[in-house]
């Protein structure tokens, strides 16, 4: 469900690039005009653009705060687990009784710090893949569909 949280943030991500293509369009257009700044609406266009650009500010932190959730969420999963098999039917003991060369010392810290870093980057690779999944398919779509010159101009804009 946090990766459906993430494509549905991404989606809006995306649609909010596309509006912001749009009103960036109509400030060149408004500035271009022969009748003046405020008169020809780049006033307005200028204050969209920067409530579109505080919104976009805004979804990239939730998307970041849904990213450590995930991580998270998998982190005390996968340490639940490893915990549970290393402490199942005393293998502490066996490990700790080892010849000295292959004893582990803090197993249980290990098993914490390593399962952090790991749940951290595959978090960040999820999400990552579906918010890449998402923007493709909406803007590979919409260039399709519409076939305008002007789609060329969203990866260098944003």
């Amino acid at each position: 469900t946090e990766l459906l949280d993430v494509a549905s943030l991404s989606a809006m991500g995306c649609a909010l690039m596309i509006r912001k293509a749009s009103v960036i369009g109509r400030l060149i257009t408004s500035q271009s005009s022969r009748r003046g700044g405020i008169a020809s609406g780049w006033l307005e266009h200028s204050m969209q653009y920067l409530m579109l650009a505080a919104l976009s500010s805004v979804l990239t932190d939730a998307m970041s705060f849904v990213q450590s959730g995930v991580a998270f969420k998998w982190r005390c999963n996968v340490t639940r687990r490893l915990h549970d098999m290393y402490f199942l039917k005393l293998a502490y003991y066996r490990i700790q009784n080892e010849a000295p060369e292959l004893t582990v010392t803090d197993a249980d810290v290990r098993i914490s710090r390593d399962v952090r870093d790991m749940t951290t980057a595959i978090a960040e690779l999820a999400v990552s893949l579906t918010d890449a999944i998402v923007k493709v398919s909406v803007f590979g779509t919409a260039t399709a569909v519409s076939r305008h010159w002007a789609w060329a101009l969203m990866a260098p804009l944003f």
